[in-house]
């Protein structure tokens, strides 16, 4: 018989090299002639650009290039705010989804802190840090949505005003007849269970690094994710590249917890060709984790259980979820 794994202590695998401190994360990986990037972020939930001025970044010692929306869109597309719904669920369950495109770079209108803005590509991670710095934005505050249980209400400030609600994926499904279920019960018993929203700190920033080859056109990215063929396909998407022209290694992992299960605006705004030839870092940092990292979803659910009557009526369940 094999091996039995069940209540038994597995030691793992790559613990040895760890503690010899042998082990290689995004932030070990060096390449000749390497850049770097660093962003910067909306400081509003909700805020309209007015303008912006980035001369004096551009001019800034070190700086080969900053980036903002209207340089992005001539070659990156956006990538949709919600993935497809599976065939065998949308078959049966109707879902009403609303889509809305999501830029690696804010359009016109801020929708979180921490949302980025403009990214600046330097020589060094200091000089590209002090260059974001120089970056001027003229913004129009707007109310912003706070409340997830009121997000839905009439009068709620609009995060994508062209869908006339909150609501961006919204179904109601039902089996069988719970309105006559309960009416014949003889108990109902009803909660509402609320789950807040937090983020993961793993000990390892999110980074990642990207390098085209040249002669083949080859994207090569280094990222500290999770999810290393979910990134492939944000980048396919984006870039507009077939499968075997982006490759996503995913070296050691200082942790995720979740915060490196999806993909991030800056796994593609790291492949700007600016200059092609030569490799782009990007590293959060500690500064600002809740504003650049994916939290976990705030979710409300309110539901009813009716207790079967002694006729025999069947047990029936109401739910309602607001995530």
């Amino acid at each position: 018989m094999g091996a039995k794994y069940f209540g038994a202590s597995v030691k793992r695998r790559e613990d040895p090299r760890f503690l010899r401190g042998e082990g290689r994360f995004v932030d070990d990986l060096a390449i000749p002639g390497m850049l770097h990037a660093a962003f910067l972020r909306s400081p509003h939930a909700h805020a309209v650009i007015k303008s912006m001025r980035t001369a004096a970044a551009a001019a800034a010692p070190g700086v080969v290039r900053v980036l903002t929306f209207a340089a992005v869109e001539r070659w990156m597309k956006p990538l949709p705010l919600f993935g497809a719904v599976p065939p065998g669920l949308a078959a049966v369950v109707k879902f009403e989804v609303r889509q809305a495109p999501q830029w690696a770079l804010c359009r016109e209108r801020a929708r979180h802190v921490g949302e980025i803005v403009a990214m600046v590509v330097a020589d060094s991670p200091e000089r590209a840090e002090d260059a974001v710095e120089l970056i001027e934005v003229d913004w129009e505050p707007l109310p912003p949505v706070v409340d997830m249980l009121h997000a839905a209400d009439a009068g709620s400030p609009l995060v994508h005003p062209e869908w006339g609600t909150n609501v961006g994926v919204g179904f109601t499904h039902s089996i069988g007849d719970a309105d006559r279920a309960f009416a014949r019960a003889d108990a109902v018993v009803s909660e509402t269970f609320h789950v807040q929203r937090y983020v993961g700190m793993p000990l390892e920033c999110r980074g990642v690094v990207a390098a085209w080859d040249r002669r083949d056109g080859t994207l090569t990215t280094w990222n500290s994710t999770q999810v290393s063929h979910f990134v492939q396909q944000g980048l396919m998407t984006a870039l507009g590249l077939p499968p075997h022209k982006i490759r996503v290694i995913a070296p050691d992992l200082g942790g995720g917890f979740g915060t490196k299960a999806s993909g991030y605006p800056e796994d593609a705004l790291g492949t700007c060709r600016a200059p092609r030839t030569r490799a782009i870092r990007s590293t959060r940092s500690r500064s600002r984790p809740r504003a650049t990292a994916r939290s976990s979803a705030c979710a409300t659910a309110s539901g009813s259980i009716s207790v079967p009557t002694t006729s025999g009526a069947s047990c029936s369940r109401t739910t309602r979820s607001r995530i």
